[in-house]
């Protein structure tokens, strides 16, 4: 059996977690409508979240903040907070990692859990609840749950138990009705040309394997069957990692050093809380009206905040033919974690380390902007 679990409209969700006064009222995550790392504001942009009770006066995800005012003159607008969203979503996965260590994180607030060979395989039902009431008593968050012999069949039976409801799925004939645009994996051109030729339900798509194999979707069509070979796509070990930001171009070379210097300190954040160690480094940057500029250098200097950002700044600098051009793009890189403690770290001292690793607890706990 698998089970898979969606956090119901997450992002707002977790932001009743810390303002509570947003619970039970009409109220929306949207982006922008905050100062962000580098200090500039951001005007507010579009609904990315949307609580049940906005969604019933009509305000959807992908609509403009102003939209949304218009219809409900009374909705709570609330700035994205990606690190609460990052940090409830390890809660989530360790709490799942109780009842088993095969787990798929499909997206920041999607899981998978294969439960074949596990003692909750007959029983998944069971495990969803225990786990729904977990995850609800102690981190505070709504979700929905479907469990099925099959993995899409699973995710299928979570959608139709929203919201904050359990469903299982156990054979075909419970969702030949379903329509073809409510499963996951059909694609609005795909499936106007399905449609098109009748193919509207689940019933119709079981029939008309032709019709997926000339659209190149025949592991859609598997998925719908439950013919496919299931399994989880388990996270691997990252190959990568980088931050960019885009902005109002930057004439100020002392303001880009700055912007330079904040983008280092959050990838060396990333890089440290994750234990990766890079042999390869990357700085990539833009002018206004022109393709990025990039230059991919080897990590071999002491691996502090203040060394990483001075590394990038000089890349810049040796880069930037064009002084008097405004900048809007910088991206800073970091690949071949290797495993391999290069000179990035053998040349750290003992007293760098116990700094470094001091001032990332004290950004964990009071934010990356503390210093």
């Amino acid at each position: 059996m698998f089970l898979h679990i969606d956090l119901d409209a997450f992002f707002i969700n977790a932001a009743r977690t810390k303002e509570p006064s947003l619970r039970g009222v009409s109220a929306a995550v949207i982006s922008g409508n905050c100062v962000d790392i580098f200090g500039d504001f951001l005007p507010p942009g579009m609904v990315l979240s949307a609580s049940y009770e906005a969604r019933a006066k009509g305000i959807k995800c992908t609509m403009q903040a102003a939209t949304a005012q218009k219809i409900d003159p009374q909705i709570k607008l609330v700035s994205t907070d990606f690190a609460l969203y990052k940090k409830l979503s390890k809660e989530v996965f360790n709490v799942l990692y109780d009842y088993t260590n095969e787990i798929e994180k499909y997206s920041i607030d999607e899981y998978f859990l294969d439960l074949r060979g596990t003692s909750w395989d007959n029983e998944p039902s069971s495990l969803a609840s225990i786990i729904k009431n977990r995850i609800e008593s102690e981190l505070a968050l709504p979700c929905s749950l479907g469990t099925a012999p099959h993995k899409w069949w699973a995710k299928l039976a979570t959608s139709l138990a929203k919201p904050a409801g359990i469903k299982h799925i156990s054979n075909f004939d419970e969702i030949g009705t379903v329509l073809l645009r409510d499963f996951a994996g059909a694609g609005k051109a795909s499936l106007d040309k399905l449609n098109k030729e009748g193919i509207i339900t689940l019933n119709d798509a079981k029939n008309s394997r032709p019709s997926f194999e000339r659209l190149g979707k025949v592991s859609l069509w598997e998925h719908i069957c439950g013919s496919s070979g299931d399994f989880l796509r388990k996270e691997n070990a990252a190959k990568s990692l980088s931050i960019a930001r885009t902005f109002e171009r930057v004439f100020d070379r002392a303001e880009l050093k700055r912007r330079i210097r904040i983008l280092a300190k959050h990838l060396h954040i990333d890089l440290a809380e994750q234990n990766l160690v890079p042999k390869k480094l990357e700085i990539r940057f833009a002018y206004e009206h022109s393709k990025a500029t990039s230059h991919t250098f080897s990590a071999d200097k002491e691996f502090t905040q203040t060394t990483l950002a001075s590394e990038f700044w000089q890349s810049f600098c040796e880069l930037d033919n064009s002084p008097k051009l405004g900048v809007i793009y910088i991206s800073l890189g970091s690949s071949d974690f290797s495993g391999q403690k290069g000179l990035f770290w053998q040349q750290k001292s003992n007293k760098q380390k116990a700094l470094d690793d001091a001032l990332l607890k004290l950004q964990n706990k009071y934010g990356s902007g503390l210093i």
